[in-house]
């Protein structure tokens, strides 16, 4: 367990959740694929499991299986089942609704691809080839013989023929269900296949470098089209027309792949991972944008998000009226109803992939992963590039601080403008880690958290000091000030806090331990007066106005619990996450009705381990306190020990305590300074 160092002024409690998390979105998301059925549609997401619309399109609803990465899906009338990345195949009686897992026979590998015949669903995985089970049974066997590449992509079933791509083996063919499989890639020159789809007699093969056509079961195969030389993520046939996905957009051929254009889908350049044909709607899904819809064959596309709660927001700023998040793939959304509902606000980002976020006033920067900076002086409604004078990196952090602007990069140290943008210049001497992760400012001093610790300039970034004694972890991904204090959130180590300007830090990061006794990566902090919030990876949310002595989790109703941002607005908190949108709460119990401060001068006070196992406390203090009475209080306020500290260092025996909550308080005639203590036995 890491030591609590308590200081100069120490919050008397925690004060316990009352309000809820909820969500309106941003929607959309990475789609991984697309399904349909005589009723519905079927999304897959990257880990956010299934979403259905049985309006085609117009809503979707979350039917689980909870943070699943969908890959594939197989469909039978109401029957559905879905292969997933490492938590293989799941089944649905109910029109998806209802998902059980059906792989006990089965390594929980990647799934790319199912399909079904007859009374049989084949599995196609990345590294196992194919699997083959009944589908009454749900008994798995693998189904490999002849099987050259077991990096399955795709399958397909010709009357009672099955084909499989593989990613770099070309095409295999199985006449006898699956029990011999024989290369049939005549004429393919490229051998790795990323979809497969049947027309008539015709079978068409997406590839790394284009589109293939075999009119005989495989047997031979040519290159088909013109106009399209790229890779193809995935096709859809509806009549004599053909959809395919790529990198670069989405593509649609009228006679049969012979030629090939670009269709009208906004962004043109967007990246599709997936299509799918719903009588006369087409569906395309986008690997951030969530989903678009065209109805009249792809000449107009729109938006079909509503419901799909699934964006990875990377990104949140606020100022008085807007809050404003963005992620990758995702474009950039603007609330004004304090996240009741979101729009997008992307005039002039193109398709830039926005990283980092800040707000002053009406003016907006935005950083992106390679397009640079960004510039809105009308609140979002238009972005202009400033980046005059940039490197072609990631822009990882912003701060304003005044006049000056500076953007912390991934590589290239700081770069800061005197005039909004207009132009920007390095500011790194003694910066020896320049990959900028994130600022902080308190009176004229710059706190930058990098790769390799935390830095201060004094001088507005003419030049950086380190300032990292006592970080266990250098990589420093969030910073924070509250008053003195400067909290610095790190990859692996926890939290840390700083009451010296950084010239010292100790851990305090206790109640923030995840199942497995480690601390949870912290990845963003949000301060409000005294009260301090911490988003991690994999925990949700915590909480502490004990300045991060003890910090406890505020989860109610949060669904995801990968946190990739936070920012205030008011008495508003907003957390960014991972493949779940943006969720917002109220802090106002967090932030009022906190008792009165009590304070011992500049006395230090130690004690650990806390969580304690029931044993002994180390307890271990300056002189000022040597002296002092150490009591322990239940939650009722009967005492149930006291001594006296007669030494810098010594012990307390809590072996008699049952496990609970209790305070533990030390008093000497200049005041008392209480915090929670927790037996866990």
């Amino acid at each position: 367990m890491k030591r609590l160092l308590l200081s100069f002024e120490l919050i008397l409690l925690v004060v316990s959740a009352g309000a809820q998390w909820q969500t309106n979105g941003p929607y959309g998301g990475q789609i991984n694929c697309l399904a349909v059925s005589s009723t519905d549609i079927f999304v897959g997401t990257a880990n956010n499991g299934v979403f259905v619309s049985a309006d085609n399109g117009a809503t979707w609803t979350s039917t689980g299986p909870a943070n699943t990465n969908v890959l594939s899906f197989a469909i039978n009338g109401p029957t559905t089942w879905t292969g997933t990345l490492g938590r293989g195949i799941f089944f649905s009686a109910y029109n998806g609704s209802g998902w059980v897992p059906v792989d006990s026979d089965l390594s929980p590998i990647q799934i790319n691809a199912l399909v079904i015949s007859d009374t049989n669903i084949y599995a196609g995985t990345y590294g196992g080839g194919v699997f083959l089970a009944s589908t009454n049974k749900g008994i798995w066997k693998g189904v490999n013989h002849g099987l050259g590449n077991v990096l399955v992509t795709s399958l397909v079933v010709n009357d009672s023929d099955v084909l499989a791509g593989t990613y770099g083996g070309g095409v295999y063919l199985s006449t006898d269900k699956g029990e011999n499989w024989t290369m049939v890639d005549s004429g393919l020159t490229n051998t790795f296949v990323n979809a497969l789809i049947i027309q008539g007699q015709d079978i068409y093969a997406a590839t790394d470098d284009g589109i293939f056509l075999s009119s005989n079961n495989g047997t031979t195969w040519s290159p088909v089209g013109t106009g399209l030389n790229t890779s193809v993520n995935s096709l859809a046939v509806s009549g004599t027309n053909i959809y395919a996905s790529t990198y670069d957009g989405l593509y649609l051929s009228v006679d049969n792949g012979m030629s090939w254009a670009l269709a009208n889908i906004n962004p043109v350049n967007a990246y599709i991972t997936s299509v799918a044909v719903s009588g006369s709607n087409i569906f395309a899904g986008t690997f951030g944008q969530g989903v678009f819809l065209s109805s009249d064959n792809g000449a107009t596309w729109a938006e079909a998000n509503t419901g799909l709660i699934n964006a990875s927001v990377y990104a949140l700023a606020a100022n008085a009226t807007s809050v404003f998040a963005s992620g990758y793939g995702n474009g950039m959304f603007l609330s004004t109803d304090n996240g009741g509902s979101w729009s997008p606000v992307d005039s002039g980002l193109g398709a830039a992939n926005i990283f980092s976020l800040v707000a002053d006033g009406s003016n907006i920067f935005a950083g992106s992963y390679s397009n640079g900076i960004f510039f809105s002086a009308d609140n979002g409604v238009s972005w202009v590039p400033v980046d005059s004078g940039l490197p072609a990196t990631q822009i990882s952090s912003l701060l304003v601080n005044g006049s000056n602007v500076f953007a912390g990069t991934a590589g290239n140290g700081v770069y800061l403008s005197a005039n909004n943008g207009g132009y920007w210049a390095p500011v790194d001497s003694g910066l020896v880690n320049l990959y900028v992760n994130t600022f902080a400012v308190s009176s004229g001093n710059i706190f930058a958290g990098t790769n390799g610790g935390v830095y201060l300039s004094a001088n507005n970034g003419v030049s950086w000091t380190p300032v990292d004694s006592g970080l266990t972890d250098l990589h420093i991904n969030s910073l924070a000030i509250s008053g003195l204090n400067i909290f610095a959130g790190t990859n692996y180590g926890g939290m840390f806090l700083s009451t010296d300007n950084g010239t010292y830090w100790a851990a305090v990061d206790s109640g923030m331990l995840n199942g497995d006794g480690y601390v949870y990566d912290i990845t963003a902090i949000a301060v409000s007066g005294s009260a301090v919030f911490a988003g991690t990876e994999g925990g949700g949310v915590f909480f502490s106005n004990s300045n991060g002595n003890y910090w406890e989790a505020i989860d109610t109703g949060l669904s995801s619990l990968s946190i990739l941002s936070l920012t205030l607005n008011g008495a508003t908190l907003f957390a960014g996450t991972r493949n779940g949108g943006v969720w917002q709460r109220s802090i106002s119990n967090y932030t009022t009705g906190i008792p009165e401060i009590l304070t011992i001068g500049p006395a230090v006070f130690n004690f650990y381990p806390n969580p304690s196992t029931g044993w002994n406390l180390e307890i271990a203090v300056s002189n000022e306190l040597v002296g002092s009475k150490l009591e322990v209080y239940d939650i009722t306020g009967q005492m149930l020990i006291t001594q006296i500290i007669g030494a810098n260092k010594t012990t307390m025996d809590v072996s008699g305590l049952a496990a609970g909550i209790y305070m533990l308080s030390l008093k000497n005639e200049t005041g008392a300074l209480t915090q929670k203590l927790i037996i866990a036995k």
